[in-house]
């Protein structure tokens, strides 16, 4: 119970007290998580994560699916790194998550410091021994999906979207280099120069992009399952619009794409390129599914709004253009002071 609490905590960090409770987690009982889906036309399937004398036990529950023998996994697992185990388990799964940390940019202009000491220690084992008092789980997690990019691995994304979004975006060239030790180094030369700067030194929305870009070079694969917290972060409006359409191509080539925006700039970029694709008769439109979350009254939390988008319109976000007319019209108000107090 302990272990998996830790687990949950590390990943997600919320109040576990506050989760609702699937099943007996009393005196007698092992405690366990469900995840269960039905999709539409197919069996429904489940799959019962339980501690049970100090063992971590998964049980599969679908009519066409036969679970492995997770005795021999826990034997091999005795002989392994988790590490190792971890890709191994990684390798056979259905999706493959990704995740972009809203702080992604700071992880990487402070790469002098941090990474060329956490990075480097990756081959020494250091993140087998992380732990919440040294380094959050997310940025641990962050640091070791950077430093597992192999600059001579080519992705399955096609090299014209990334090069789109060099062109447009970064107006220069990334490379990402193997200094040894299992340190990497990223490197990026502006238009119209033929040397290479630390891109830590480089503009930060440069250094936001840096991660997502090389991503997309060096390692997406077609069972990626993409989460984008704030793509818009320190990106002016206009390349705010080249980032949604541009992201738009991305998730046709992957599993899925899940991105959290407080930018209008960015949700109207997404609705153009919808609308712009659809007149240009383009037949593989990626599938969009849009929500806005609002705060809850009777909870504290928030709720969430699916918003339809219409083939010809388009999707508007209410919270958003509230926002902008309140601002317009306190703008006007000021403005009608300022008149009178000069007559």
């Amino acid at each position: 119970r302990e272990s998996l609490t830790k687990e949950l905590e590390r990943c997600y960090s919320p109040d576990l007290s506050k989760l609702p409770r699937r099943g007996r987690t009393g005196q007698g009982s092992a405690p366990r998580i469900i995840v269960s889906d039905s999709p539409p036309g197919e069996p429904e399937w489940r799959l019962v994560f339980r501690i049970k004398d100090g063992a971590l036990n998964a049980e599969p529950r679908h009519p066409e699916y036969s679970p492995p023998r997770y005795r021999r996994l826990r034997q091999e697992a005795r002989k392994r790194r988790p590490s190792q185990v971890l890709n191994r388990l990684r390798s056979g799964a259905a999706v493959s998550p990704v995740y972009f940390p809203a702080a992604r940019s700071g992880y990487v202009q402070m790469q002098n410091v941090l990474w060329q000491l956490l990075i480097g220690a990756l081959g020494r084992g250091y993140f087998d021994q992380v732990s919440l008092g040294k380094i959050s789980g997310v940025a641990a997690d962050f640091l070791e999906f950077v430093a597992g990019m192999d600059p001579a691995r080519t992705s399955q994304i096609p090299e014209e979207i990334v090069d789109r979004l060099e062109k447009k975006l970064l107006h220069g060239h990334l490379r990402l280099l193997a200094t040894g030790d299992a340190a990497k180094k990223i490197e990026f030369s502006p238009e119209g120069l033929e040397e290479y700067w630390p891109v830590d030194a480089a503009a930060t929305s440069v250094v936001e992009l840096a991660p997502l870009l090389l991503y997309l070079r060096h390692r997406a694969a077609r069972r990626d399952l993409v989460f984008i917290d704030e793509p818009e972060a320190h990106l002016h409006p206009t390349n705010q619009l080249v980032l949604a359409d541009v992201l738009l191509d991305v998730s046709l080539h992957i599993s899925g794409l899940i991105v959290g925006t407080h930018s209008e700039f960015f949700a109207t970029g997404i609705s153009n390129g919808l609308l712009r694709r659809r007149s240009e008769g383009v037949e593989s439109l990626p599938p969009v599914t849009l929500y806005e979350l609002n705060p809850a009254q009777t909870t504290g939390g928030f709720e969430a709004r699916q918003i339809d988008i219409d083939d010809h319109s388009g999707f508007d976000i209410s919270q958003f253009s509230d926002v902008a007319d309140a601002a317009l019209d306190e703008a006007e108000t000021l403005f009608e002071n300022a008149q009178r107090r000069k007559a």
